[in-house]
């Protein structure tokens, strides 16, 4: 019986150290840059497009959406004089380190927020960017 519990509570622990797991809300913050108050928002952990929310505590107003972000890859060829001229030798693939990516989030009470940011990819992702709304207020997006 103290095997079995033992067990039980080892995977329940183990299951409690994975941070973000695929499909998984992380949290984070845009920030007005008017005035400062912030707005509570979450993020899916996916591989290229997810939801996005956040809530406006000034008002109650709720917005919803989705990103999509893609990394930048670069095919870069490798070449080498010959009698003939330039001959391909090779090619390799780089992919960055950062993912560029952009949301659109609608509000329940009219804000529309227009959104760009840079990923990080990792466990847990990290990102910046910025927003501005369809009145052209600002904010600057961190999680």
């Amino acid at each position: 019986m103290k095997k079995l519990l033992m067990i039980a509570m080892l995977a329940l622990t183990a299951c409690a150290t994975v941070p973000n797991t695929f499909g998984t809300m992380i949290p984070g913050t845009l920030t007005s840059l008017s005035d400062g108050s912030v707005l509570p928002m979450e993020i899916q952990v996916t591989t290229g497009s997810g939801k996005i929310t956040a809530t406006d505590p000034r008002n109650g107003e709720v917005f919803a959406g989705t990103y999509t972000a893609m990394m930048e890859t670069q095919v870069l060829q490798h070449s080498q004089q010959t009698f003939l001229g330039p001959q391909v030798t090779g090619q390799t693939v780089q992919t960055s380190g950062l993912a560029v990516g952009s949301a659109v989030l609608v509000g329940n009470k009219g804000h529309v927020l227009n959104v760009t940011m840079t990923i990080k990819p990792g466990n847990p992702p990290h990102g910046f960017g910025e927003a501005t709304d369809n009145r052209g207020q600002k904010y600057n997006l961190q999680f």
